[in-house]
């Protein structure tokens, strides 16, 4: 009988060592989220590349986005999740994972953005996405300008969050910081032309529960399944 006992407690010793660990965000085809999407600014966030902010409509509105995994690509030598957008009626981008961090790929920019890292704790910080370009001759001094943009992130807190799919314990709020700078070269200097800020609440095994954009946008997750 004692010989059976250790047998069993081996058993169970063995099965919470090999454990799957848990995912920031399930990735599987024909996993989705549903978010409700409220609007309150004309000015388009797609201009900004990040995966938080989809294409919005001209005006304030309320929509919903569902967020579905329909296929998988390589990418980067790993497996990619390829993401449909029912609110753009279009794919959007591909998930994957790679150097402890959760990436989002842009195919229509070529561009990717560092989404979240695998295994969060509170005081990680990370540049999701920066790029300068050199665009037009904005201050027609004869030079071409040039434009940056940047998206920074930084976990303050765990949090419990109820949206309208429930109640998610111990979510990572997430502090979003996005930047849109130009340069010009009559003055030599940057001047910021945007600053977005807002939080994001992540709770691992789902996803994205819940994102503020200060003046912006709200998102709220309403139903979801994830394998």
């Amino acid at each position: 009988m004692k010989k059976l006992m250790v047998f069993i407690f081996l058993i169970f010793l063995s099965c919470s060592l090999f454990k799957k660990e848990e995912e920031v965000m399930p990735l599987a085809v024909d996993n989705w989220w549903a978010y409700q999407v409220t609007t309150q600014s004309q000015f388009s966030l797609k201009n900004l590349k990040s995966y938080l902010f989809p294409k919005l409509s001209k005006s304030p509105a309320t929509y919903i986005d569902t967020l579905k995994i329909i296929g998988k690509q390589t990418i980067e030598g790993v497996d990619g999740y390829v993401v449909f957008s029912s609110y753009d009626n279009d794919t959007n981008g591909i998930y994957y994972y790679k150097n402890g961090y959760l990436w989002f790929y842009y195919p229509e920019d070529a561009i990717k953005e560092k989404v979240f890292p695998e295994k969060p704790k509170i005081g990680d910080n990370w540049v999701g996405y920066e790029e300068k370009s050199e665009e037009d001759d904005f201050d027609f001094d004869g030079i071409n300008d040039s434009i940056s943009m940047k998206t920074e992130y930084t976990i303050i807190s765990q949090e419990n969050v109820s949206v309208l799919a429930g109640s998610f314990k111990n979510c990572y709020r997430t502090q979003m910081v996005a930047i849109l700078k130009l340069w010009y070269s009559s003055t030599n200097r940057w001047q910021t032309l945007l600053t977005l800020s807002g939080n994001l609440w992540i709770k691992t095994g789902v996803g994205l529960i819940k994102l503020e954009i200060t003046g912006y946008e709200t998102q709220e997750l309403i139903g979801y399944k994830v394998k």
